[in-house]
């Protein structure tokens, strides 16, 4: 069983893959008000998530830093670096 780290991660994964894809359907697309809706839907997804990402495990990139007192992207594992 995945741990709630991998598990938020994995919802982070699948809302980007599901925003870059309506992307691409938009593109060509761009009156489709059911698509630009579920659009909209991944990108609050993906927002509420990588916030509670960086709320409980630290923040993905360097945009996600909230710590207005310490550069905090510096502290802590990379995101690259996968624990076991």
């Amino acid at each position: 069983m995945m741990d709630s780290k991998q598990k938020l991660m994995n919802h982070i994964t699948l809302a980007s893959f599901g925003i870059n894809d309506l992307n691409l359907f938009l593109n060509t697309h761009p009156h489709d008000k059911q698509a630009l809706e579920l659009y909209h839907q991944y990108k609050k997804i993906r927002k509420d998530a990588m916030t509670r990402h960086t709320e409980n495990y630290g923040p993905l990139t360097p945009y996600d830093s909230m710590d207005t007192a310490c550069w905090t992207w510096v502290e802590g594992p990379w995101p690259w670096h996968y624990q076991k």
